[in-house]
């Protein structure tokens, strides 16, 4: 259920009702589904100011970049938080064997927010051998199912080659040549090429890779 109230008044009285249809996160109207395959599920999470979703299940381990954060109220079995959520921040779940997350989330902040998230369904491992990391490459997370990896680059255009299935998501308006939803995300098999092309002086984009 989607609905607008002040931040304030939202985040002080709204408590949770576990007698909502239990739905899967890909169901959930603010979780829009974007892309999958037999490896992944990709999901663009948008949320105005004051917006709140439906009470939902991630049933798999997934990794999220926060294309823009702010002011987040989780209400979860744990109980009800409120967090804030810097740009750019990078998280995720990250269980063997995935264990459910159960939880809805409100927008508290004045402006809205949009997290990129990547699903893993594959629980068998895609690579296990060490990787190659070049020098204009920034490691933001690496654990055993998911590697972040930031690449920033004066360079006009930029080849990049990857060795993990790959969701590429621009960060500062860096084109993306065949990507989808207006030239903002990619996603790419192990072994493939992409071009990325320079926004203003600079490339910026976030992989999300799938070991």
């Amino acid at each position: 259920m989607r609905f607008i109230l002040s931040s304030t008044i939202f985040c002080l009285t709204l408590t949770i009702s576990y007698a909502q249809r239990l739905i899967p996160v890909y169901e959930e109207p603010l979780h829009e589904l974007i892309f999958s395959n037999h490896l992944v599920r990709i999901l663009d999470v948008q949320a105005l100011a004051g917006d709140t979703s439906q009470l939902h299940v991630h049933n798999e381990n997934y990794c999220y970049v926060a294309l823009r954060g702010g002011s987040l109220w989780l209400d979860e079995a744990a109980g009800i938080r409120q967090v804030e959520m810097p740009d750019l921040f990078v998280g995720g779940i990250y269980n063997d064997p995935p264990q459910p997350l159960i939880h809805r989330f409100a927008n508290c902040s004045s402006h809205p927010i949009r997290i990129f998230t990547v699903e893993r369904l594959s629980e068998k491992p895609i690579h296990t051998l060490p990787l190659p990391i070049n020098p204009d490459e920034e490691i933001i997370l690496d654990n055993s199912f998911f590697r972040v990896i930031r690449i920033k680059s004066s360079e006009q255009k930029k080849v990049i080659e990857v060795a993990l299935p790959t969701a590429v998501v621009s960060l500062n308006g860096s084109r993306i040549p065949g990507a989808k939803s207006k030239h903002d995300w990619l996603w790419m098999d192990k072994g493939k090429k992409l071009t990325v092309i320079a926004s203003g002086n600079s490339i910026d984009v976030m992989c999300i890779q799938i070991k």
